[in-house]
């Protein structure tokens, strides 16, 4: 089910129909954006990725992020959001969080679930059950990992868009 999710592509980063912020917790609890094109978004990543770099947070050579393509993604399956009908088939519920972002994103939230406790064994089957698109992703992913301090702690430090 995730998995032909992302074989939608969408054009326009977050929120399904575009021009809203996005929330979840790759992004602070007041959101960002709204994102118009995908090197918004991959700015926005970027711009993380240098306060954490800034902060000696993360190893100053690691590579910027690179937004290929934008694909639907649920960002919160977990087991309250998934029901069983009668005949056996899943019904993913709760899609306030659900819209277009890079693929790798929907996995490494199944793994910041996973290790943050609540059935920590269901959210690995998701995230194993989700292939990776390119061999870039586990790195991305990883890194996403390093950065939680940017989107939590450090979420109001070092925007472009109070820095005027």
């Amino acid at each position: 089910m995730l998995q032909e999710l992302r074989t939608i592509e969408l054009p326009i980063p977050g929120p399904a129909g575009g021009g809203e912020k996005c929330y979840g917790f790759f992004f602070p609890d007041y959101g960002a954006g709204p994102f118009h094109t995908a090197k918004d978004l991959e700015a926005w990543f970027n711009n993380r990725l240098q306060l954490c770099k800034k902060l000696e947070r993360v190893a100053e050579g690691i590579p910027a992020f690179q937004v290929e393509k934008l694909v639907m993604a649920h960002m919160d399956p977990h087991c309250h959001n998934i029901i069983i009908d009668r005949d056996g088939r899943p019904w993913l519920i709760d899609w306030e969080s659900a819209g277009a972002f890079q693929p790798y994103l929907e996995k490494a939230n199944l793994l910041h679930v996973r290790d943050r406790g609540g059935h920590p064994e269901f959210q690995q089957q998701l995230h194993d059950a989700i292939s990776d698109e390119a061999p870039t992703d586990a790195q991305y992913i990883a890194l996403l990992e390093e950065m939680t301090f940017a989107f939590t702690t450090g979420a109001m430090a070092c925007r472009p868009d109070l820095e005027e």
